[in-house]
């Protein structure tokens, strides 16, 4: 087996850290309390990493790399009321997926994974 991560994944992995790193950077200098940095985190990280396309997640699904909804997603959905079904089903319909799956069919359609 393989420890090489292949050239595209890592890059869009990188991404993915830096978004993250700088989202919690920029909610911490909010100055709030604990309990209001997160949802400042989540619209940051919204912002700074678009929703995905029906388009996309079809083809993941074509390929068989469906994507899996994120999970901060599914928690703000379940504290505004929402069943765990209820939410993983908006998550999906906004587009709102997990970042490694994504990464992971966005590598399979560059040929980087089997």
């Amino acid at each position: 087996m393989s420890a090489v991560v292949p050239p595209g994944l890592k890059k869009r992995w990188e991404e993915f850290g830096e978004l993250s790193r700088g989202c919690w950077l920029k909610a911490k200098k909010a100055e709030v309390s604990a309990e209001k940095q997160f949802p400042l985190f989540w619209d940051c990280m919204k912002e700074g990493d678009p929703a995905v396309s029906k388009a996309e997640m079809e083809e993941c699904v074509r390929l068989g790399r469906p994507l899996a909804p994120h999970p901060i997603c599914i928690i703000s959905h379940i504290a505004k009321g929402a069943s765990s079904p209820e939410a993983v089903t908006k998550c999906l319909e906004e587009g709102r997926v997990h970042g490694i799956s994504l990464l992971a069919c966005r590598a399979a359609k560059a040929g980087e994974l089997p």
